[in-house]
């Protein structure tokens, strides 16, 4: 008889929050991780995850103790677009007023809350795994 094993695999996930930042530095630290007043941490979602993966493996005997097993992997196999929350522009302004310079200009960021990576689409593998 054959031996084959079919393991699907449905991945599902609510948005990862992110931290909605300033986008310049407000308080003369050096860094650009400044919030507005009232913005708590990590108040901003991201999009949700979905995906879904399947294995394939077929199992052949080899004497009385051994097998070698062949594997077919797919991932992401509807192709689905999932968005890197690491990639989010979460600077909502260029550039602001500071300690130091109370009257500069507000510049808005035209790609706050974008994303600019996706995390891997549709990939497929191939294995062998041997047992004795």
């Amino acid at each position: 008889p054959a031996a084959f094993t079919l393991a699907p695999i449905l991945e599902y996930g609510s948005g990862q929050p992110w931290n909605r930042r300033l986008g310049y530095d407000r308080n003369g630290d050096g860094k650009v991780s400044d919030r507005a007043d009232g913005v708590s941490r990590f108040s901003s979602d991201g999009p949700t995850f979905k995906q879904v993966s399947l294995r394939l493996t077929r199992r052949f005997r080899v004497g009385r103790r051994g097998a070698i097993d062949a594997i077919a992997e797919g991932f992401n196999l509807f192709n689905t677009v999932n968005y890197d929350v690491n990639s989010v522009q979460s600077g909502e302004y260029l550039s602001g007023p500071t300690l130091t310079n109370r009257t500069a200009a507000l510049v808005p960021n035209p790609r706050f809350g974008q994303y600019l990576a996706t995390l891997p689409p549709r990939e497929f593998q191939l294995g062998v795994r041997l047992t004795f």
